[in-house]
């Protein structure tokens, strides 16, 4: 099943093997590291080869990145056992225009791994953030998070986050037809760019490509990609649907506004 993924998600799938034969040799269940939703979707994948459940949670329902528990067919999960916490950070003063790359790189900062952490949510205001991570984590946040950006902040755990506050991203769908699979083209019809301009922006780092920085033009997307365009805003591949008679090919695109 490895050639139906990118060479680069090879060594992902592998270690989602592992943790399948690992639950088929014990019963025993198995708990990734937070997923992008393009991981998330290639656990499944794998579970489901091997007749094994699988069931994804982020800390709250909706949430984008999640961690996935590889388990016995009709093993029940509750959501404890996935061992995630909600850090909430409060900037004490100023800091209306910190943007979610901020407190981001305030986390990684203090040297805890991308992997750790799931998403990072926000009241309307803008001056406070839940930052959800593993659990085993949060004593670092809790003690060494001081600052976000230039402005100081107060750190607390919190068990019941406000969820229903928080800032929603809408996402708008329409299907598009391409000529290629590829991510240049994807990114002028997802951005309202032309084929040109988009190549440049890929060239000059300023494209990821779920979570990380792509600079090939010419890669193919796939179902489930998160793409993202710095001050553009972020799309998702929601569906690839066959192709037309003149051989485009029918894509469904989530944008997000």
């Amino acid at each position: 099943m490895y050639q139906h993924f990118r060479p680069s998600e090879q060594p992902l799938v592998k270690r989602f093997e592992e943790f399948a034969h690992r639950v088929e040799r014990s019963s025993i269940s198995a708990l990734t590291d937070f997923l992008s939703p393009r991981e998330a979707w290639i656990a499944k994948i794998v579970a489901s080869k091997h007749s094994l459940g699988s069931f994804d949670y982020g800390g709250y329902d909706g949430a984008e990145r999640t961690r996935t528990f590889f388990c016995s067919y009709g093993q029940e999960v509750s959501k404890h056992e996935y061992e995630i916490v909600a850090i909430q950070i409060d900037v004490s003063r100023g800091g209306e225009k910190l943007r979610h790359a901020d407190f981001l790189g305030a986390l990684l900062g203090l040297g805890i791994r991308r992997e750790a952490i799931g998403d990072i949510a926000f009241l309307p205001e803008g001056k406070t953030a839940f930052a959800f991570c593993i659990k085993q984590m949060a004593p670092i946040l809790l003690r060494d998070l001081t600052q976000v950006g230039r402005f100081p902040v107060h750190v607390r755990l919190e068990e019941k986050p406000p969820v229903a506050q928080f800032v929603q991203a809408v996402m708008s769908e329409r299907q598009v037809t391409l000529q290629s699979l590829r991510l240049d083209a994807f990114l002028a019809h997802a951005f309202g760019l032309s084929r040109s301009k988009a190549v440049e922006p890929i060239r000059s780092g300023k494209v990821r490509l779920n979570y990380a920085v792509c600079l090939e033009p010419a890669q193919e997307i796939q179902v489930n990609d998160l793409v993202s365009l710095r001050g553009f805003g972020r799309a998702r591949v929601l569906a690839i649907e066959g192709n037309s008679r003149s051989g485009r090919t029918f894509v469904r695109i989530g944008r997000y506004e």
